[in-house]
């Protein structure tokens, strides 16, 4: 592993590879000879090709796109070295546009709750180029790096990959040599998406993946800690499971995303599961507002306390979510 000390910048692949030429014709049904000889080819071909060389060459038709356009949160857990852990969660606003040094980038801001409340650590800029490749800007480098690349294929080694290393507060980043182990095709809501599986040195075991249209499995780039639950694009989930934010904005400002919790079911006999079942930090007070307990749990027990109304107050990363639990026997 070695730690970042300078900016380097990886060269895009050419626009126009040969794989998309040939592709492109094929697609035309079209061979070399055909090529030499043009005055053959009916019209309709020759603009679809003239059409098609045009718009790879400018970037026009382009491969996967590394990074969502806007509102995506990805969620999971992590801790400073060790118990207890902390919720964390990324999220691309509504409007997430930002111009750094003429070039447009997606803001992701990252949230965590380890100080016991909801808070902003750091905000990243990522953006995706035509050929399927992903980077991400870093303010105290002032240089762009790479973190992922879809044209990737099976036994691959992609180099130079930046990846991230985090506690409640500080960020360390390093570079890797990543190995995509293998590449599989999914359907995400009945469209398909590329996911390279990533191996690396001392990855401890940890699932890495890139996917297109998502990004990294922990959002701008990939974390070399803790543990990432599920990724949300718009409404619809990209891996894993668990509640889509709502996305809300107020007198045309966005506000990112509210949380999104829910227990269910609801009213109980006094057991309530969050779904996903995913554990989350909560206090819950009676109908009188009188505190009654606290927990990091993924059930709320209230079994033991008489039938009644009950507030419970979660502790998300994005902020504190109240909880209206009905318990009925």
């Amino acid at each position: 592993m070695h730690k970042m000390t300078h900016a380097r910048i990886q060269p895009d692949h050419p626009l126009c590879s040969y794989s998309v030429l040939r592709t492109t014709l094929l697609w035309l049904n079209l061979s070399a000879i055909d090529l030499l000889s043009a005055a053959l080819l009916s019209s309709t071909k020759m603009r679809l090709l003239t059409f098609f060389l045009f718009a790879i060459a400018n970037g026009l038709v382009g491969l996967a796109q590394f990074y969502p356009e806007a509102k995506a949160y990805w969620r999971g857990v992590d801790d400073s070295g060790g118990p207890p852990f902390f919720n964390v969660a990324q999220v691309m606003p509504i409007f997430p546009d930002t111009l750094i040094n003429g070039t447009t980038y997606k803001k992701i801001r990252e949230n965590n709750d380890a100080s016991g409340s909801s808070q902003l650590i750091r905000d990243h800029f990522v953006r995706s180029d035509t050929s399927g490749k992903g980077y991400v800007y870093i303010p105290d480098s002032a240089a762009e790096f790479l973190t992922g690349d879809l044209n990737a294929q099976a036994g691959d080694t992609v180099h130079d990959v930046l990846v991230s290393l985090t506690n409640s507060t500080d960020i360390d980043y390093f570079y890797r040599n990543l190995v995509v182990d293998s590449v599989v095709t999914l359907l995400v809501e009945g469209e398909p998406r590329t996911r390279c599986y990533i191996n690396g040195d001392d990855s401890g075991g940890m699932l890495l993946f890139w996917q297109d249209g998502m990004g990294t499995i922990s959002g701008p780039m990939l974390e070399m800690s803790g543990l990432w639950w599920y990724c949300c694009v718009n409404d619809t989930v990209q891996f894993g499971s668990g509640p889509c934010p709502q996305w809300i904005t107020d007198v045309g400002e966005p506000l990112d995303a509210a949380p999104a919790i829910v227990v269910g079911p609801n009213p109980s006999s006094g057991t309530f599961r969050f779904s996903g079942e995913y554990p989350q930090r909560f206090t819950v007070l009676n109908a009188q507002g009188a505190f009654l307990l606290t927990d990091h749990s993924s059930v709320i027990d209230l079994t033991g306390r008489p039938p009644g109304l009950y507030l419970a107050v979660v502790a998300t990363p994005l902020g504190n979510y109240p909880l209206r639990l009905v318990v009925e026997r």
